[in-house]
């Protein structure tokens, strides 16, 4: 009598360490490894994510049932595969091997239509869409004009990278630019979004066909003004002396660019200002002095005794300018009127006894009633001693083992040379000396023997 023995077969285990990695579209093949099938030999069948294969041609296994190949893997197709191998008497399953699917990301887009136009100075943004970022997360970059971006602190990126601000957009960062979205299965770059950046007209500027020198009554001449811009400056207009019309004489050409003295006269004498457009910000403006004869020249001030005088002491200021005719002055300090106690005749201003609020610029204006005026600036510095302004501590009283921090504050000009002090029974200690208007030191771990 033969007695046959059934048994279950060993537990299977797949050959492939988990995770598996593999690439959309690619073959990816998983083997079942049983050391004993078992008696009867039991059959092999595989599972995905606990259940059954789907029935897709895509899924094939071996006649002996220990090889599973995926064809063209696809991304739907991640999940946790094992084998299972049964026979009348049991089952046994492998533990799991999860497939992951890495795919690329889609092809991204910029949410901004091109060109995008902006003004420089803006601060614009474009926007990075990816529909999906693929498996694993794809990275996004920006590229300029193909390129890495420019290393700059003026571009700046999300959290994510997805979206791009260019902080005070300049006339150089004009570019296309492009996203990128990359992963371990591919690269996918946008098409590209052309930024231009536009800037109002400047670099004014006139060019007359004559020298000054030749602005000579009834004699003719031709000033043409140009400007840079984008869009291409298109506008001129002229004014002079700061009005409209033009004098009588004087005429415009090549709409507007060129301005046109047919005879010279006296009368026309003036700041000639050409206004350049492009529609973009304000107006750019430049002028020339247009004048038959000429206005103030070499204005000048000076200084005595010097531009450096103490508080207290006189100085005079005088202007000179070379001029036909002959000029009058005007005197301004600081953009505003002079000082109440100060004596002006003509090109002098004289100033007795001065104090410190006196110090500041001058400026004396010479005018003959053709534009430009003449003018210079002098810088009167008004010296005085230092004074103590505040001496104090920021806690008094302090405790013991604390510390406390000494404060000085001086008014002086120039700044001072500050020392701070202990005064004792047989002489004085420097405790801290510095230059300026504030001197301050900390005494550590005070005690009693501190006081004073």
């Amino acid at each position: 009598v033969q007695l046959v023995v059934q048994f279950a077969p060993a537990k299977p285990t797949i050959s492939q360490s988990s995770p598996v990695t593999v690439t959309e579209n690619e073959d990816q093949t998983l083997t079942c490894s049983v050391s004993n099938l078992g008696n009867p030999a039991a059959t092999i069948s595989w599972l995905q994510d606990g259940g059954a294969l789907p029935s897709h041609s895509r899924f094939n296994v071996s006649s002996d049932g220990l090889t599973l190949t995926i064809t063209g893997v696809l991304r739907a197709d991640a999940a946790t595969y094992s084998c299972r191998a049964t026979n009348v008497v049991g089952m046994e399953t492998s533990d799991g091997v999860q497939l992951v699917v890495q795919f690329k990301p889609a092809k991204p887009t910029i949410d901004n239509s091109s060109p995008v136009t902006v003004t420089e100075g803006d601060n614009p943004s474009l926007t990075c869409l990816v529909s999906n970022l693929g498996n694993p997360p794809a990275s996004i970059s920006w590229l300029q004009n193909g390129g890495a971006l420019p290393s700059h602190s003026r571009f700046g990126l999300s959290a994510n990278n997805l979206t791009l601000t260019i902080t005070g957009v300049l006339r150089a960062d004009a570019a296309t630019y492009s996203c990128r979205a990359t992963n371990a299965a591919g690269v996918e770059t946008s098409d590209g979004v052309q930024l231009i950046v536009q800037y109002p007209a400047e670099n004014t500027n006139i060019t007359c066909n004559k020298p000054d020198s030749q602005h000579l009554e009834s004699s003719s001449l031709e000033c043409t003004c140009t400007a840079d811009g984008v869009p291409a400056v298109n506008s001129f207009s002229w004014t002079k002396d700061g009005s409209t019309p033009l004098p009588t004489g004087v005429t415009t050409a090549e709409e507007g660019a060129k301005l046109v003295f047919i005879s010279l006269a006296r009368a026309q004498s003036g700041m000639y200002e050409c206004s350049a457009s492009n529609g973009i910000g304000a107006a750019d403006q430049a002028d020339v002095s247009i004048t038959v004869r000429y206005a103030p020249e070499d204005t000048t001030v000076t200084a005595s005794p010097s531009t450096t005088v103490q508080e207290g002491q006189p100085i005079t200021l005088t202007c000179t300018a070379n001029a036909v005719p002959a000029v009058s002055y005007t005197w301004t300090k600081d953009g505003g009127n002079v000082p109440s106690g100060a004596s002006v005749s003509g090109g002098s201003l004289q100033i007795a006894q001065l104090n410190r609020s006196d110090s500041g610029d001058y400026t004396c204006m010479a005018d003959n009633g053709i534009d430009p005026d003449g003018q210079d600036t002098i810088t009167v510095d008004v010296t005085y001693p230092p004074s103590v302004e505040s001496f104090n501590a920021d806690s008094n009283p302090v405790d013991e083992n604390n510390s406390v921090t000494l404060t000085c504050t001086v008014d002086s000009n120039p700044d001072s040379t500050i020392t701070i002090i202990r005064a004792g029974t047989g002489s004085d200690t420097t405790l801290a000396q510095g230059q300026g208007t504030t001197l301050s030191h900390t005494i550590q771990d005070v005690n009693y023997t501190m006081t004073g």
